[in-house]
């Protein structure tokens, strides 16, 4: 758990590419995203493919702020809060912590572990060094999954270079192009 990248005070930035598939359309996304583990804050902004700013948003475990949005995009207006969601669930909250149950591990298979302070959350660990693989959140109102993929050696730190969410309503798939810690 402590040696998750995402755990602890350090901060990053992050350029990612991806594509969130809605019920309505599919969008395309490049973006650059400052995430601050300290301040548990992370502030996206995103481009189309030709370098339209499309949004920027502040993102909190509890709250977002829309610091702009394209006019054009007004007409989804759930738009900002999808992706404020997704970005809440893969990189800020729920996070594991070393008070989590650990569920005994079976020879061969990956670590599962329980969360302590959120009911019906599962982090599991795979993996040499072990890495999260992914965060099964499964609760009254909330049913989402994320998935983490090829991890490389970046700065010291394992980072998952592709990310999916898997929600009810939607799913997004990042491809993490770069990480710097800052």
């Amino acid at each position: 758990v402590t040696q998750h990248w995402l755990s602890g005070t350090n901060r990053y930035l992050c350029r990612q590419s991806g594509v969130l598939k809605l019920p309505w359309r599919e969008v395309p996304l490049q973006g650059v995203m400052r995430l601050d583990g300290a301040q548990q804050e992370a502030r996206l902004v995103a481009m189309d493919g030709m370098g339209v700013k499309l949004f920027d948003l502040t993102v909190t475990p509890d709250s977002s702020t829309v610091n702009y949005l394209l006019p054009l995009l007004e007409e989804h207006p759930q738009l900002p809060e999808v992706v404020a969601s997704s970005v809440r669930h893969i990189f800020l909250s729920p996070r594991p912590t070393a008070a989590d149950h650990l569920q005994t591990r079976c020879a061969g298979q990956p670590y599962r572990l329980i969360s302590s302070q959120q009911s019906g959350t599962v982090f599991t660990f795979a993996g040499d060094p072990i890495r999260l693989q992914s965060v099964h959140v499964d609760r009254a109102g909330e049913n989402w999954q994320v998935d983490y993929f090829n991890y490389t050696h970046e700065e010291s730190l394992w980072v998952p270079m592709m990310v999916v969410l898997d929600d009810e309503n939607y799913r997004l798939t990042l491809w993490m192009e770069e990480v710097r810690q800052l």
